[in-house]
């Protein structure tokens, strides 16, 4: 924020030392800054958290199945599913609830509120979760890396 505010200081003293131009990148860079920590669904130009692909509509139901009832019959205007099948080996799946319009006071939305995923493998016609976490799940898991990354030794 200094060099921002001498940079517009000096353009209000009528030193352009830099131009015109430079202010805005200068906003533009600070603006962005500002929102990098600003909760959202997924990070600039990514559709997902996840790497893989978006699941089939059969895949997503079969997934969504395999949560518990309080997380299927959750609100549509509370929680959507970010699923995504690895493109490796579509046995395997992540997935994790974003919880919507949980800023609002009273927000009924609030309670579904929650900072994990899910890691799913399909066994037969059954998805059944491998890992729930925050962070990466172990690489002794097997799950192809193109989904998402693992903590120790592949």
């Amino acid at each position: 924020m200094y060099y921002a505010d001498r940079l517009l200081r000096s353009v209000d003293e009528g030193r352009d030392t830099l131009g015109i131009a430079a202010i805005a990148v200068v906003t533009v860079s600070v603006f962005a800054a500002g929102n990098l920590f600003e909760p959202g669904p997924a990070p600039a130009g990514q559709d997902s958290f996840f790497g893989g692909r978006e699941p089939t509509i059969r895949e997503r139901e079969q997934i969504t199945e395999a949560y518990p009832a309080y997380v299927r019959n959750a609100p549509v205007e509370c929680v959507w599913m970010d699923i995504r099948v690895s493109f490796q080996d579509a046995r395997y799946a992540a997935a994790g609830a974003q919880v919507l319009n949980w800023q609002k006071r009273g927000s009924r939305c609030l309670r579904y509120a929650s900072n994990g995923f899910d890691v799913l493998k399909k066994t037969g016609r059954t998805w059944r979760s491998i890992f729930a976490g925050s962070v990466e799940p172990p690489c002794s898991l097997g799950i192809p890396r193109d989904l998402i990354g693992c903590r120790g030794k592949p």
